[in-house]
């Protein structure tokens, strides 16, 4: 699953104050997302991981529910995590 990640840190290796930055990552779960960011990343912390939805997601199939349990048009839906 795909993760936006927002954060205080520095990329790695480089030099000087830390600061603020959101970037993309990736795990099977959030824990694995957050240590995914350390390969490109360092001294992170304050960090606020959120999952990534696109639309036309592979996963999205015409049985899956929203809060209102239909789409905009009026079809009803389903969500499938993987």
């Amino acid at each position: 699953m795909k993760y936006i990640a927002t954060f205080i840190g520095r990329k790695t290796g480089a030099i000087g104050s830390s600061y603020s930055i959101t970037a993309e990552t990736h795990g099977d779960n959030e824990d694995e997302a957050r240590l995914n960011l350390y390969d490109r990343y360092e001294h992170i912390h304050r960090i606020k991981l959120t999952p990534k939805w696109t639309a036309g997601h592979s996963n999205v199939t015409p049985e899956m529910t929203c809060p209102t349990g239909e789409t905009p048009h009026g079809d009803p839906v389903k969500i499938e995590r993987h």
